[in-house]
Parts: C-alpha cells; structure tokens; sequence
C-alpha cells in the first residue's frame, strides 16, 4: 500500500532526484549561456578573470556576504572550468607526444599525474582516483607501483614549464626533440617496471 502511494506521489511530484535536476536547470542553462563568451578569452584575459574574482571575495570580510557574491560567482567560474577543460582534453595527445608518455595504460596514468601537476585538473583527479581504488580492490598490479608511476608523472609535470598556453599550432612541422630542447623538457622515463603495458 504504501509503495503505492510512493509511486503516485513520484508521478505527481517527481522523484527527489528529478526535483533537484529542475532545481539546477537555471544554473546549468546559465552555465552554458556564458560558455561561448569564455571560450573567446585568452589565457591571460582568463588568468586576469580569476584574479578578479579573487580580489572581489577577499575584498568581503563578512562571511555571509562572501557566500552569497560566491553564489553569484559560480556560473562563470563553472563556464571558465568548462573552457579550461575542454583545453585540456584538446591537447591531451600533444602531451603524450611532447612529454614522452606512450599510449598505453601506463603512459595514461602518468600523464594524468603529468596533467594534475601542470594544471590541478579535475579530470585527473577523478580517473587517478577511480583508477587508484580499482588497483586497491581488484590488484591488477602493485599497489606501490601504480603509486609511484602518478608520482613520476606528477614530478615530470612540475619540472615541465606550464605548457597550457603553449600556441601548439604554430609548431606544427617542428621535431619534438628541437621543441623538447627549447622548452628544456626531458621525455618521460619511468622507474616503474612496464607492468600495465598490456
């Protein structure tokens, strides 16, 4: 009876999960909206965004204040992520290639600790994460080693020069090894044993 009454209720109302989705949609609709705007910006007009923003919540000394302009502040903060991100997932091959990570599954994890040293990106966090916690429960390799090998990465991407606003496209035809000399980058040489090369 009462899961009767459940149903009848979801199919009025909606389930909790769809409520909070149409709760959302203005926020994601917005988010969207300003996207275009951000992907016109260069990366120092987009470096300068931030600052502003940063200065704008330091400026706010009352907590409650500073929470609400913070709310306000989401959607382009959110839209600039975006734009960061689809940068990031844009060049991803360019890396692999000029940092010396292969396209195996341990040059992936790598260069996803690479990324998150260079960038603090958000996508690494998740795959290493997810990654890290498969190897816990379900070892396809030693633990200790999949560590190490993100660690490498990591150390790699912070003794690399910040390369998101590298302008790629105007190297094209160059040889990697004259751009490796250039930029002072070493191709990525792990310590780990090439274990999740399968």
């Amino acid at each position: 009876m009462a899961s009767t009454f459940s149903s009848i209720g979801r199919k009025i109302f909606g389930s909790k999960n769809d409520r909070e989705v149409k709760r959302l949609r203005p926020y994601v609709d917005e988010i969207n909206g300003l996207e275009p705007e951000f992907q016109k910006l260069s990366d120092d007009e987009l470096r300068a965004k931030v600052a502003e923003w940063r200065a704008t919540l330091s400026a706010i000394e009352d907590r409650e204040l500073q929470n609400e302009k913070l709310q306000d502040l989401l959607p382009p903060v959110f839209a600039a992520q975006n734009r960061t991100n689809r940068r990031i997932l844009q060049l991803h091959d360019v890396w692999h290639l000029f940092a010396g990570f292969g396209f195996t599954a341990q040059g992936e994890v790598a260069i996803s600790g690479f990324q998150l040293a260079q960038f603090g990106q958000n996508y690494s966090t998740r795959f290493l994460a997810a990654t890290t916690t498969m190897m816990c429960l379900r070892p396809v390799v030693d633990i200790d080693q999949f560590i190490s090998l993100i660690s490498e990465g990591w150390r790699h991407g912070r003794r690399a020069p910040p390369l998101m606003s590298v302008e790629w496209h105007k190297m094209l035809g160059r040889s990697i090894a004259d751009l490796r000399a250039e930029m002072h980058v070493a191709p990525f040489k792990s310590r780990t044993p090439e274990l999740l090369n399968f």
